[in-house]
């Protein structure tokens, strides 16, 4: 997902204030704008406690099955819900459409 640099800086500032709440809401609402291209859609979302080095945003399925987004900013969160074309999609649905391993989010340079 490419945030622009508007939403970058509400996105950090958000962080920043430790208002996790607004940066969920932030990064939904740029996840719902990329629905509109792909038919993905996030609808529910976790702030994980752990951090990863800053880099390039990925999702990939952890070892118990989860769902896990590792933001640009180091951040991780864990998707709780989520559909495809407005119909409820699982773990184990996604991992038949994508396969296994990590999968780089947002446009290509």
């Amino acid at each position: 997902m490419q945030l622009s640099d508007v939403r970058w800086l509400e996105l950090e500032d958000a962080i920043r204030r430790r208002d996790y709440k607004r940066a969920e809401e932030i990064l939904l609402d740029e996840a719902e704008h990329v629905a509109d291209t792909t038919g993905d859609r996030l609808l529910r979302t976790r702030v994980l406690g752990e951090r990863t080095r800053p880099g390039t945003a990925s999702l990939h399925l952890d070892a118990q099955g989860r769902l896990i987004v590792h933001c640009a900013d180091g951040g991780v969160l864990q998707v709780l819900e989520h559909d495809v074309d407005g119909k409820p999609d699982d773990a184990a649905d996604l991992r038949q459409r994508l396969g296994g391993g990590s999968h780089r989010l947002g446009a290509a340079p």
